[in-house]
């Protein structure tokens, strides 16, 4: 979820077990408190490099959940994780690839799982079957 930042703090700890911690306490316009709406929600998780990053006015992409602790519920936050995001823009740019293939090669995308290889060799519309065969097994992989 996008959220716009209204106010960011990260603070390093040391947890009862002795390690060492970053908390950061968020808040953003677009939780207000249900008591009160003119107030925003604080929102915790843990502080990480991108979060020392963070400045007020930003706009952030995190995971915003509840979670309950001693009785009550409080709002918490993660970070996403970098694999998600750069699998996410990958299915993007495939959507948009298959756009294009579809467009240029009269729709039919070329790089789809069902799309037959093409074997023809560039340059050469009479190569003989194993010129084809050759052409075929110098192609780059495309399984993703």
């Amino acid at each position: 979820m996008k959220i716009t930042l209204t106010y960011v703090s990260n603070e390093e700890k040391v947890s009862q077990n002795n390690k060492k911690y970053t908390a950061c306490s968020i808040r953003c316009a677009e939780f207000k408190n249900p008591e009160d709406p003119t107030k925003e929600v604080w929102i915790n998780g843990f502080g990480n490099s991108e979060t020392k990053t963070w400045n007020t006015g930003d706009t952030v992409d995190v995971e915003i959940y509840d979670e309950e602790y001693q009785g009550k519920t409080y709002k918490k936050f993660k970070t996403l994780d970098k694999t998600d995001v750069v699998i996410e823009k990958m299915n993007q740019l495939n959507e948009r690839l298959v756009k294009v293939e579809e467009y240029c090669f009269g729709g039919v995308a070329i790089y789809t799982p069902t799309a037959p290889v093409p074997t023809e060799v560039p340059g050469n519309p009479n190569a003989t079957e194993e010129q084809k065969e050759e052409h075929a097994e110098k192609r780059p992989s495309l399984n993703f």
